[in-house]
C-alpha cells in the first residue's frame, strides 16, 4: 500500500509571497496566516523564505503554535488569533507575542 505525502517548493512559496507584495506595494504589510503548522506545509520550514520576503509579522491561532515557532528561532512579530486565557499571560511576555483586544 502506497502513503500519500506532500512535497512543498519553497521557491515557489517565496516567488508567490514577491507577487502578493508587489500587488499591493511597499505601504501594506503582508501577514502570512500559518496557523495550524502552515495548513500541514510545516510552519517551521517556512522561516528562511519569510525572513528573505522580508514578513515582520505571522499569525498563528493559538499561543502552542506561537512558543513553537518562537523556540524555532522565529524573531518577526507574532499574532496569536484564539482568545487568550489568564494563565497564558506570563508566555505572551516571555515569547514576546502579540495578542489581539476585542
Amino acid at each position: 500500500m502506497q502513503k500519500s505525502y506532500l512535497e512543498v517548493n519553497l521557491r515557489n512559496v517565496s516567488d508567490n509571497i514577491k507577487k502578493i507584495q508587489e500587488k499591493v506595494g511597499k505601504d501594506v504589510t503582508v501577514a502570512p496566516v500559518i496557523k495550524a503548522d502552515a495548513y500541514g506545509l510545516g510552519a517551521v520550514y517556512l522561516k528562511e523564505v519569510l525572513k528573505k520576503r522580508n514578513i515582520s509579522i505571522i499569525i498563528v491561532a493559538t499561543i502552542e503554535e506561537a512558543i513553537v515557532l518562537r523556540e524555532s528561532g522565529f524573531d518577526m512579530e507574532i499574532l496569536i488569533l484564539n482568545e487568550l486565557l489568564p494563565f497564558e499571560a506570563e508566555d505572551v511576555i516571555k515569547y514576546n507575542l502579540t495578542v489581539r483586544i476585542i
